[in-house]
């Protein structure tokens, strides 16, 4: 077992720099998808949907409440009717300001199940870097036509190609 800690901390740069693309592009979704979750977890507004569920929810109860008081003053018998529609709507209001709640509690745990699983991807490209560039060697022993040795030109081209699928994912 060995380690590589420049290909740990660079990842799919690394890879791209010694010419291993066809490892490059695996680690590189993969990264980028963790980064997205990590995101998520960090600015993500996890409760909006029901936070916009709730207002709705609350301006209909409200407004079944006015009906109702208005439907009692006159004396109708739709007043009870209206206000117990009032109150399912409040409570419906509740749940999903709770569902709200506990959706924005879900982002630390999101945030923390991401940055483990950057470590482990991490560490996965270190534990296998040495392996993938003895074989990539063994390939260049039996065809010397294979680019051999660290290319800036491939680094600078897996940045980019690194830079542009972040923000996109």
């Amino acid at each position: 077992f060995t380690f590589n800690l420049s290909a740990a901390l660079c990842g799919p740069i690394w890879l791209a720099a010694r010419g291993l693309w066809a490892w490059f592009w695996p680690f590189l979704i993969a990264e980028a998808v963790i980064v997205v979750q990590i995101c998520r977890g960090l600015f993500g507004n996890l409760g909006a949907d029901q936070l916009a569920r709730a207002e709705r929810l609350s301006a209909k109860a409200e407004q079944r409440f006015q009906q109702a008081r208005a439907a009692i003053e006159e004396g109708s018998i739709n007043g009870e009717i209206l206000m117990n529609s009032a109150q399912s709507f409040q409570a419906g209001a509740l749940k999903a300001e709770q569902a709200a709640a506990a959706a924005a509690a879900e982002g630390i745990g999101i945030t923390i199940v991401g940055l483990v699983l950057l470590i482990a991807i991490k560490a996965l490209q270190g534990s296998l870097a040495n392996w993938l560039l003895e074989q990539r060697f063994m390939q260049w022993r039996a065809d010397r036509s294979i680019r051999s040795g660290l290319s800036a030109m491939s680094a600078a081209m897996g940045a980019l190609i690194m830079a542009l699928v972040y923000p996109l994912a």
